[in-house]
């Protein structure tokens, strides 16, 4: 439904003409009313209108000034002119100011609806022109953008290549000197956050909304919201942002002042440097790089330090453990090595400890592995610190998880040789106390990985080790009962009698007629 203002000094005009256009489209325009052209603006101002019908000749403002006005609009509604014959060379002003038609009184419904048809055709010409114009912007912007990563991307674009490259995307429209802002989310450690959230975090900081068409802002391949801009009062804004801020969502990091495409990747990498040196050291939550590169200190890859922490996992070391990891990433080390180490050292913890582990032990429960793609993935977190707390906990519950592992791996290797020992001598008097010492497991512990590894308790599983011999000798020999039950462990037959039927359902005796039965009948059948 399409909004129409009806502009004229005259009441009736105004209701006829309301009257006349509602019973033709009932459904087809929502209309308002106004006395003159101060009246119509300020009804414009509290919602847009895609079509206005005004009088010429009106007190306070006319319609031609109301036209000049509506001209100054960057979309300006469709304007139908009204006029008497005497005004008619008003009309021609009009049309050559952006009218799109005019109607002279007194109105014939006809030419009203014939005008009405015209502007409903020409607000969906605009209507398409705009979506075609809006297609044509975003899908410029998404190239700007995509050839911006490229150039990020590759190191040794020739300069040629380069000059291309600025030129079709325009990159002298963002003016010169430009610098590099880089944000990221500052206090928000595991979580991620959306580009549509870190868009909206960094226009929130400064005033103006969203870049303006000589800047250039999107989500770069790591994940963080890059602006390019030449207004150093943006930067300034953004530089001040803490201070006004009770709680600054993001950390910025600032290039140095840079001239052309081909500074941009040095621009943005002293951006993420003076980011980086946020993260290591967050007493400030807005940086500008500073520092010539070359500055950190050299350092010796801490390849045994990592290897020592791998070989501490599993073995209840907790102490030592935090003790080195800590000393790994000590604060003065982290502040004179820069960036470069914590990223080496990061890589070779996910490397040879986190990933090896997984590598030797297989999969591990669904939570620790969850966590360990939050702690691989350092700048998930707000600083440097937050990041060693996360790591040290992962590796406290990863060291948890290797000890168990071990030791079910022990536990049945120790219960393998139960079961052997118990097959091997279930014909003696057995006894729990005594399959216990012989793995060396104290006596209330065996009793329960016992019946953990097997599903039954000592005193049944043994049970049914001596039966099962039981009833081979009962099937394949002639063996009186009793040798039977002295053979696999029972000193009295009586007592052997009582268990094979409280398993069996039968007594030894019955159990032997019914296998012979049955071997009679397979003969003769045969």
């Amino acid at each position: 439904m399409r909004r129409l203002l009806i502009v004229d000094d005259e009441k009736n005009i105004r209701f006829g003409l309301k009257a006349m256009i509602e019973r033709q489209y009932p459904d087809a325009y929502r209309i308002g009313l106004a006395r003159h052209g101060r009246e119509a603006l300020q009804e414009l101002e509290r919602s847009p209108y895609d079509l206005i019908i005004t009088d010429i000749r009106m007190p306070m403002m006319d319609g031609l000034q109301l036209l000049e006005h509506l001209s100054r609009e960057p979309n300006p509604p469709q304007v139908i002119m009204l006029s008497g014959h005497d005004d008619f060379h008003y009309c021609k002003e009009a049309l050559r100011n952006g009218a799109a038609d005019y109607l002279l009184k007194p109105i014939q419904r006809e030419e009203l609806f014939r005008a009405l048809y015209k502007a409903g055709e020409a607000l969906e010409r605009q209507a398409e022109n705009r979506s075609m114009l809006d297609s044509a912007e975003r899908l410029f912007a998404e190239y700007r953008v995509s050839q911006l990563h490229y150039v990020l991307l590759n190191r040794d674009m020739p300069l040629p290549e380069l000059k291309r490259v600025e030129a079709a995307i325009r990159f002298g429209d963002v003016g010169s000197p430009y610098r590099v802002l880089v944000f990221k989310p500052a206090g928000s450690a595991g979580r991620s956050w959306s580009g549509e959230e870190l868009a909206s975090a960094v226009k929130h900081l400064w005033s103006g909304g969203t870049p303006s068409g000589d800047e250039v802002g999107f989500i770069g391949k790591e994940g963080h919201y890059v602006l390019i801009t030449a207004h150093e009062e943006r930067v300034q804004a953004i530089a001040e942002a803490p201070r006004r801020e009770r709680r600054m969502p993001l950390a910025a990091g600032i290039s140095r002042p840079a001239v052309g495409l081909e500074s941009l990747r040095l621009a943005h990498a002293q951006a993420v440097e003076a980011w980086t040196g946020i993260f290591i050291e967050p007493k400030h939550a807005v940086r500008f790089h500073e520092e010539p590169a070359g500055l950190h200190r050299e350092y010796t890859r801490p390849l045994e330090e990592v290897h020592k922490l791998a070989n501490m996992l599993g073995t209840d070391r907790d102490k030592e453990l935090r003790a080195l990891l800590y000393d790994l990433f000590d604060q003065d080390k982290l502040i004179g090595y820069g960036i470069a180490y914590l990223e080496e050292l990061r890589s070779l913890i996910n490397e040879r400890v986190i990933d090896g582990v997984f590598r030797v032990h297989g999969a591990a429960p669904a939570e620790l592995l969850a966590s360990s793609r939050d702690v691989c993935d350092m700048f998930r977190f707000s600083d440097a610190q937050t990041y060693v707390k996360a790591l040290e906990q992962f590796l406290l519950n990863l060291s948890r998880y290797m000890s168990e592992v071990r030791q079910a791996h022990s536990e049945r290797e120790e219960m393998k040789e139960a079961i052997r020992y118990i097959r091997e001598h279930y014909g003696k008097p057995l006894t729990m106390a005594m399959v216990s010492n012989h793995v060396s497991l104290s006596y209330t512990y065996f009793s329960e990985a016992f019946k953990q590894y097997t599903g039954d308790s000592f005193v049944n599983y043994v049970k049914k080790v001596r039966l099962e011999e039981a009833k081979r000798m009962l099937a394949e020999t002639n063996d009186k009962i009793a040798d039977i039950s002295r053979t696999v462990g029972y000193e009295h037959v009586k007592q052997f009698n009582r268990v094979f039927k409280e398993l069996e359902g039968i007594t030894p005796h019955e159990y032997r007629r019914k296998q012979k039965s049955e071997r009679f009948r397979g003969s003769f059948a045969d």
